[in-house]
């Protein structure tokens, strides 16, 4: 087994570890961010950044390496853009310990997929 295989099948497990739990149980999401404005849709948004990560986490954990990929390339953008989100959520609530924790481990989630893609010759 290689490295970036051993970070692909950990970033998977992983992702379908908080994508599951995030969808469960979404008020979870809300505290992590530091979030104290009153939950109004009923954890609707949390429950959609769950079930797009648990997909994600579905497609890079297959044993396809086509699958695989994308759902590596996939995930570093959703990350990506996670990351900006939170920063951008600063302004409306999102506390610096909850940026910091959430923001940052999108952040190294989105390059650990990158770390994870194959060379290109």
């Amino acid at each position: 087994m290689t490295h970036r295989f051993l970070i692909a099948r950990g970033l998977g497990i992983a992702r379908l570890a908080i994508g599951l739990s995030t969808f469960g149980r979404p008020v979870l999401a809300r505290r992590s961010l530091g979030i104290a404005v009153p939950d109004t849709d009923g954890g609707t948004i949390a429950r959609m950044f769950g079930i797009r990560d648990v997909a994600l986490a579905l497609a890079t954990l297959s044993s396809d390496p086509v699958v695989r990929n994308t759902g590596l390339r996939l995930g570093a953008l959703a990350d990506a853009g996670d990351a900006v989100a939170v920063v951008l959520g600063r302004r409306g609530g999102v506390t610096a310990s909850g940026a910091t924790l959430i923001g940052g481990g999108a952040a190294l989630f989105a390059l650990a997929g990158l770390a994870a893609l194959p060379r290109q010759s």
